[in-house]
Order: C-alpha cells, then sequence, then structure tokens
C-alpha cells in the first residue's frame, strides 16, 4: 500500500522519496506490492476528481489490461462525474482494438479522431524520473537519500 504525504506530495519508499503533485490520489492500492509509484494523468481535468492518480508502475508494463480496472476505481470512487465526462473517460482508456473480434461501434470509433475533437479523455502514464533529471513540472519525479 502506498502512504501519500498530502501535505508535500512525497511517498516514500526504503531509501527513495518520490514526489507527485500533493492533489494526487492514490489507486489499485491491493497491486503495490514492492513496486515504484507511477502517475497516470487525466489528459483533460474533470470537475470533482483528481487529474493524476497513483498507480503501481507494474501497471504500466500492461496498460492495456490496467486500463478498465482503473476506470472501474475512478467510478468507484468518484461516482458523481457528469456522464458525458465520463463517457470521454471511457473512450480515452479504450486502446488497442482487435480488427477481428470488433463490433460495428468499435470500428466506427476508431475511425474518427476523437482527439481532434477533443471527444476522448486518454489516460496518460508517467515513470519516475530522478529529480535531477525530469523536465519542469514532471508529475512523478524521485530523489534517493544516502
Amino acid at each position: 500500500m502506498v502512504e501519500l504525504n498530502q501535505t508535500d506530495g512525497s511517498i516514500r519508499c526504503g531509501n527513495v522519496t518520490y514526489y507527485v503533485p500533493s492533489s494526487s490520489e492514490p489507486l489499485l492500492h491491493d497491486d503495490f506490492i514492492a513496486t515504484r509509484p507511477a502517475i497516470v494523468q487525466l489528459k483533460y481535468p474533470v470537475k470533482g476528481i483528481p487529474r493524476n492518480f497513483i498507480v503501481p508502475q507494474s501497471a504500466l508494463d500492461d496498460l492495456s489490461a490496467y486500463r478498465p480496472k482503473i476506470i472501474v476505481e475512478i467510478i468507484r470512487r468518484w461516482g458523481n462525474i457528469p456522464k458525458g465526462e465520463l463517457a470521454r473517460i471511457v473512450l480515452g482508456a479504450n486502446r488497442g482494438i482487435d480488427k477481428f473480434t470488433a463490433g460495428a461501434v468499435e470500428k466506427i470509433a476508431e475511425s474518427i479522431d476523437f482527439d481532434a475533437v477533443q471527444i476522448k479523455n486518454d489516460l496518460i502514464a508517467y515513470t519516475p524520473l530522478p529529480a535531477a533529471k525530469a523536465p519542469k513540472d514532471y508529475p512523478i519525479t524521485f530523489t534517493r537519500d544516502e
């Protein structure tokens, strides 16, 4: 389980301290077993819910498999998301459509450039970077205590 210090946005794991935006929320608590934290961020902010979610870095190894679990957890914890925003999040989480098993709706949806019309709200994944090497405003950095 990850412990987030809301005051400074720090997460302590052994001799490593990770820093995330203090408005981040940990998700998938049961999957944090000896793994580093990572950030999944909504591309567009949604009123009433955090934009940054802390997930185990192992979730990013197979993000397509974890996307539904992340979406379900967001819905469970912030169930008051307006239906239109929720639809955008669900569309943004849909990745890797299998052309052989996709239905008509999925095939049509794949042919539309949802990014151009801002219909979907993508989940963007970030792995931790050393604080000294991270670009400005990078959402997850770490330092090692010597």
